[in-house]
């Protein structure tokens, strides 16, 4: 029953006949009751008999053997992962345990809500100019996570429309504080939920061989942990839809604009076939360029390599890439590997209004003919067909993919 209201706030206008309450309440309650279930927080401990309290799988590839242990956290590494060639005879501690400014470990530090690192208050004021009626202020470690941290929360929940009644949309499960707008953290969590059920379908169960933790649930609900390996806080899940049914999901973690990386994607199976992940991937690519995040990174099944290659445009990591990977906690199973993508730069004024249309895109994109990566920015309007690419351009993958 709804209430006729002009708000543009159908669940909480539209009442349950039974009780008479607002359905907004009603999925409150229903996500309430999942909370315990699904959203704890996943604390590691060591195995009885264990000699040490460190983790027995390296943070960057997720495989055991001879591994260097940090002396203030559990987490573990392969001395070439992190591209040590000579054992420490100091204490080693990892990238996650010191001060991203200062290096040091003394005195109380924040964790910075967008990246994950540690900081001093101080060292933050030593570099930046504070204004102290910020309330943004001890949220980031600078001015860059910052940014990114707010042009991503204000996309959170906007369903931006394409072509055929599809629509996509960026959700992740948000605690009470994160955000005042009560229908959009409710409707953003049950959104997750179906989000879970809906790739547990699509995949078989993975649990962490060492600490038995199912990994996808806890992708999917970003779940924190006190092992930095099986932190997953920062996850989101991007969804494409027809008429509120999902067709398509995808888990992205943004590090900055270092980095983001993808570790599931999945099609309703009756939509495969008709490049649904496609346009899925394609908006991502969007976010990526409002926001200015320029690489993402993949783990893949060594089969399945060629098809990333091919028809998105992804190569082998290089020694770039691979240095940013060694100070960020990336998820990554046993047995694959890494794949990167790298998308077109945004102009300077695309990049400065995270929540701007992909119409506005296109238009800022083509004022600028001569400018390759904006004629491939372009391409990021879902609504638009991709123009004919130069005959010396058709060989390159750019990031519309014909079905």
């Amino acid at each position: 029953m709804h209430a006729g209201n002009y708000s543009s706030r159908p669940y909480k206008n539209t009442y349950v006949f039974r009780t008479g309450k607002p359905l907004v309440n009603l999925l409150n309650e229903m996500w309430h009751k999942k909370e315990d279930e699904r959203h704890l927080f996943n604390v590691v401990v060591p195995q009885i008999g264990a000699t040490d309290a460190n983790d027995d799988a390296c943070l960057l590839c997720a495989d055991g053997g001879d591994l260097i242990c940090c002396e203030k956290c559990p987490s573990a590494f392969h001395p070439t992962c992190i591209n040590m060639e000579n054992i420490p005879q100091e204490d080693f501690l990892c990238t996650y345990c010191v001060c991203k400014h200062c290096g040091g470990i003394n005195g109380d530090m924040l964790t910075c809500s967008m990246c994950g690192k540690r900081y001093h208050w101080d060292c933050y004021v030593d570099r930046e100019n504070v204004d102290l009626n910020d309330t943004e202020l001890a949220l980031c470690c600078g001015p860059i996570c910052k940014e990114v941290y707010w042009k991503f929360k204000r996309m959170l929940g906007v369903r931006h429309a394409m072509k055929e009644g599809l629509t996509w949309t960026l959700v992740h499960r948000m605690k009470p504080f994160e955000i005042e707008d009560e229908q959009t953290r409710i409707i953003s969590n049950c959104k997750t939920e179906v989000a879970w059920d809906f790739l547990n379908e699509c995949f078989s169960t993975a649990t962490d061989r060492h600490s038995r933790i199912n990994i996808l649930q806890s992708v999917v609900c970003n779940r924190e942990s006190n092992l930095t390996r099986m932190n997953f806080r920062g996850f989101f899940v991007a969804l494409l839809e027809n008429n509120d049914g999902i067709v398509s999901a995808a888990t992205v973690r943004m590090h900055g604009k270092d980095l983001a990386e993808m570790p599931y994607i999945a099609t309703q199976e009756n939509y495969r076939g008709q490049g649904m992940a496609r346009k899925l991937f394609d908006a991502l690519g969007y976010v990526f360029s409002c926001i200015g995040l320029k690489e993402m990174v993949i783990p893949s099944i060594d089969h399945l390599a060629p098809m990333w290659q091919g028809k998105y445009g992804f190569t082998p990591i290089d020694d770039v890439v691979k240095h940013k990977l060694v100070n960020f906690n990336t998820l990554m199973f046993p047995g694959t590997i890494r794949l990167q993508k790298i998308f077109p730069d945004a102009p300077a004024s695309f990049s400065a209004a995270a929540g701007c249309s992909a119409a506005a895109s296109t238009s800022a994109a083509m004022d600028n003919k001569n400018d390759k990566n904006c004629k491939e920015l372009a391409l990021l309007n879902l609504n638009l067909d991709p123009p004919e690419p130069p005959e010396d351009e058709k060989v390159r993958p750019v990031i519309w993919i014909d079905d």
